[in-house]
């Protein structure tokens, strides 16, 4: 046995996953639920959550949904900011109407939107 695998917490997880029944671990201190909440945000944005068997977790559907609702709103927000939006609490953006920067933000991500529809079309002309 090398250091890694007689460690206690790799020992927990043997019993747990291996000998055990993953189900019985909710609620636990190996539940994955506790475990993702853990890890930050910044961490987490190349999580893969459609690769997880949220099936084989107690309300691991409701789990995905609501981390994937989480996921979709943080997107949203931040094309809320690249235009000129700033966060103002529980996923509201607001926007100061007389703002030049707004409309000078939405014209360079149309460009950048324009720059990509004509690179995309030079690499699939036939």
């Amino acid at each position: 046995m090398s250091s890694w695998d007689s460690g206690l917490a790799y020992q927990a997880v043997l019993r747990a996953f291996v000998d055990g029944d993953p189900l019985d671990q909710a609620g636990g201190p190996l539940d994955v639920r506790a475990v993702v909440a853990g890890i930050r945000t910044e961490a987490k944005d190349g999580f893969l959550l459609e690769e997880v068997p949220w099936d084989r977790f107690p309300e691991g559907v409701s789990v995905r949904e609501n981390a994937q609702h989480r996921e979709a709103a943080t997107k949203l927000g931040r094309v809320w900011e690249r235009i000129g939006f700033e966060p103002f609490q529980c996923g509201v953006h607001i926007l100061d109407c007389h703002l030049q920067r707004t409309q000078d933000l939405l014209a360079e991500r149309r460009e950048e939107f324009n720059a990509q529809c004509r690179a995309w079309q030079a690499q699939h002309r036939p």
